[in-house]
């Protein structure tokens, strides 16, 4: 599959640098004055929430992680691959494609593949496939509660999607780390991915994958990370730094960027959340990041970033929109597919919902 689109490594590394803005916070389709300093976005008008499904037959107690099984997904022919930790409740990891129209979410069905894995958290994909298909990582149910990373089959003919079977698998450190939150992923400062996961000690820990896919660096403590509240999230400055963003024990979502001198800026947000927040998703169309998170009130929230702020000391969230949908969990956002000349952002949102089962959920998107 080809696509004119950069990638993801790149993109993050344009919208790092785009300049900050005045404005004010959107909130229920209320406009509100936004938190001193703090960026605003450019797309005031609140989101709208379309093509939404409820998959009765995929249910969890914890959030979806979302990946495309492309490179980058085109107009004509893409899947997306979703995971969770749940097979009717259970610890069961399992692994879906999302098959129907191309772009809907409507009149799909999950085409299922129940691993023989298991974990008390949600797994993580990396942003995007590697050389030996779709990468995941979770914590095991083992007494050390590992880190666990596999490479997920993807069909090599026709439009990619997950075919069923882990090719490879590594345990992360060994025996070194005890996961307390499921491992994501991230960018080092060297823009080589990277798992990243709160170990026994409380303390974030991030190990770097090497070339060989299976073999990862000791993981190196992050001491301005303390005792988040769920996953952690990382992404690279485009200048031998990183940013990074966590929900804080009290619930306050959180920002720092690292850079190439090590120098450490951390702020938090006026924003705050019951969970971890998503990863951060580019989008094409708007050449900007966005985040998404579960308020304390139990409804899903999107914003756009400006990570430059957190340099300056003030809050990256820009103006928030509030979603009537409501989850028990973190919710996972994709950028969707931009045809030349949009200049709109648009995206897939997942999330466990709150009908009592715990049912996974999915919707486009749009401003």
């Amino acid at each position: 599959m080809t696509s004119n689109q950069p990638s993801r490594r790149t993109v993050l590394r344009s919208a790092s640098g785009m300049a900050l803005a005045a404005g004010a916070t959107l909130l229920g389709g209320r406009a509100l004055a936004s938190p001193a300093g703090a960026a605003a976005s450019p797309h005031a008008a609140q989101a709208i929430v379309n093509d939404k499904v409820t998959w009765w037959d995929a249910t969890s107690v914890a959030g979806p992680a979302a990946v495309y099984c492309g490179l980058v997904p085109s107009a004509n022919a893409y899947t997306t691959a979703i995971a969770w930790r749940g097979n009717q409740n259970s610890s069961n990891l399992t692994v879906a494609n999302v098959m129907g129209p191309v772009g809907r979410f409507t009149g799909s069905v999950l085409q299922k593949t129940i691993l023989n894995d298991y974990s008390g958290n949600a797994p993580a994909f990396a942003p995007k496939p590697g050389p030996y298909g779709l990468r995941m990582t979770w914590s095991g149910t083992n007494g050390g509660r590992s880190i666990n990373f596999a490479c997920l089959s993807v069909y090599s003919t026709g439009t990619p999607r997950f075919a069923g079977e882990i090719t490879r698998r590594e345990l992360v450190a060994g025996n070194l780390i005890s996961c307390t939150t499921g491992p994501t992923w991230g960018y080092s400062a060297l823009n080589h991915n990277q798992i990243i996961v709160t170990d026994q000690y409380g303390q974030v820990v991030a190990a770097e994958q090497q070339t060989d896919e299976l073999t990862f660096t000791v993981p190196i403590t992050q001491r301005f990370l303390t005792n988040p509240r769920g996953a952690v999230h990382s992404w690279y400055d485009g200048s031998l730094g990183t940013y990074w963003v966590w929900t804080a024990s009290d619930g306050t979502i959180t920002f720092a960027s690292v850079d190439a001198n090590g120098a450490i800026a951390v702020v938090r947000s006026a924003q705050s959340s019951q969970f971890a927040p998503s990863d951060v998703a580019y989008s094409y169309a708007s050449n900007q990041l966005f985040l998404a998170w579960t308020t304390t009130s139990g409804r899903i929230a999107l914003a756009p970033l400006f990570p430059d702020a957190v340099k300056r000391g003030a809050d990256p969230i820009g103006a928030v929109n509030l979603l009537a949908e409501q989850s028990l969990a973190a919710p996972a956002l994709l950028a969707r597919y931009s045809p030349s000349g949009t200049t709109k952002p648009a995206f897939d949102l997942f999330w466990t919902g709150i009908d009592g089962t715990g049912a996974l959920n999915a919707a486009v998107i749009t401003f």
